[in-house]
């Protein structure tokens, strides 16, 4: 990390991730007056990285602190952050405010000192706001594909076998799974409600599942799902329980962080029923003693539920009903939940919209099965006629023909 006077540079090369932060008017009128000093602009930058990133190293591990190193090229800045000690009033906010999120996100906090000579990228990024600077950056940090390098990719693509598309889940699969869970067994009413919670909700894995080990930062929690009665006054009887609601804080293609929340009524099969997820969730989640703010699919504090569990469940399952299970993996819930909302006449906007897809990429993840058929000819001609029973005769002797009914 860097500072000057004309802004910040944070690099976080473990995520290949960056931080520029660009100072405004009265800040470098500040710096031109010396009470915006340089050792303080460095500090900033450290506690700055500790603010921007603070929440997701407090979610990453399971053990109780997480130690973090700062690299900064300048030796007051190393020792405030250290000691959180300073005579500069500026400093002091800093260190109250860095010692704060320490307590936190139960984080401990320290720096080195890194020669200014090898910091050269963060120094570059704290100044490159325009001109030459600012071009050498956009190249170091953006690197741009040649027709040279185009021609290589789409050789690849050739000579490299297309990847195998996950198949979507089955409402058939999702009824053995449910007639297959032993009730008195906690992990498997947690892998049920997290199997039913994904599938109706179009989850993608890291909305509520450990991937890799890892928690998402921002994975549902126990406060992020409620199940009301036919009023809308949150209820845990199964007997009242009408409505199941989710608010994601934050998702893979919501970058702002506005949030949304979805609601889901009764489905109608007791068995595969998104308020009974809830329920489920809910109650095993009051059970384990979670806190409102911990991933509501966990088995216990500080352990929550894998991906890989649910896909090796998906994969039973696919082999159960004669399918192939090497296609099934936690994503094919997704892909599943929205071919069956197409099957059931859902139209593709609100398809989009319930599952968060930004734009109609998730029409690549849904399958063209017999059901998604069922309503096509009987909407075209307005009827929305299926399933009868139509006799195939000559004409003028059977009273249907071709699946056109007789006249009554």
């Amino acid at each position: 990390m860097d500072a000057s006077n004309e802004g910040l540079r944070v690099l976080y090369p473990a995520r290949k991730e960056f931080v520029r932060l660009q100072f405004d008017d009265a800040e470098k009128e500040m710096i031109k007056k010396r009470t915006f000093s340089i050792n303080v602009r460095e500090q900033l930058s450290s506690t700055f990285a500790v603010l921007w990133w603070g929440p997701s190293w407090a979610q990453s591990g399971s053990k109780p602190l997480t130690h973090v190193r700062m690299w900064i090229d300048n030796t007051s800045a190393v020792s405030w952050c250290n000691h959180l000690y300073s005579r500069n009033e500026f400093s002091q906010e800093l260190n109250r405010v860095l010692g704060a999120a320490e307590a936190e996100w139960s984080l401990r906090v320290s720096a080195a000192h890194l020669a200014g000579q090898n910091n050269f990228l963060a120094d570059l990024g704290s100044r490159a706001w325009s001109g030459g600077k600012l071009m050498t950056w956009t190249q170091l940090t953006s690197p741009k594909l040649t027709p040279g390098h185009a021609t290589a990719i789409a050789g690849m693509r050739r000579i490299s076998p297309p990847t195998t598309p996950r198949a979507p889940v089955s409402i058939g699969m999702l009824e053995w799974i449910a007639r297959n869970t032993r009730v008195e067994e906690i992990q498997q009413r947690l892998v049920l409600g997290a199997t039913l919670l994904g599938f109706f909700f179009a989850l993608r894995s890291s909305e509520y599942l450990a991937v890799k080990g890892g928690r998402h930062r921002y994975a549902l929690e126990v406060r992020d799902v409620e199940v009301f009665d036919s009023a809308m006054q949150p209820t845990r009887s199964g007997n009242d329980a009408q409505v199941v609601s989710i608010s994601l804080r934050r998702s893979k293609t919501d970058q702002s962080a506005k949030g949304v929340t979805r609601y889901l009524h009764r489905s109608g099969n007791p068995r595969i029923c998104p308020v009974r997820a809830g329920l489920l969730l809910l109650q095993l989640a009051s059970h384990n003693g979670l806190q409102s703010q911990e991933p509501i699919c966990s088995l216990e504090r500080g352990r929550q539920l894998k991906a890989k569990t649910i896909s090796k469940v998906l994969q039973r399952a696919a082999a159960s009903t004669g399918c192939d299970q090497k296609l099934y993996s936690c994503h094919s819930l997704r892909s599943g939940g929205a071919t069956a909302m197409l099957a059931g006449g859902v139209d593709s906007t609100t398809v989009k919209l319930h599952g968060r897809w930004s734009s109609d990429t998730f029409q690549r993840y849904t399958r063209y099965t017999s059901a998604v058929g069922t309503y096509i000819a009987g909407s075209m001609v307005g009827t929305r006629e299926f399933g009868n029973s139509y006799e195939i005769s000559s004409l003028g002797r059977g009273s249907r023909h071709n699946g056109v009914p007789a006249r009554r």
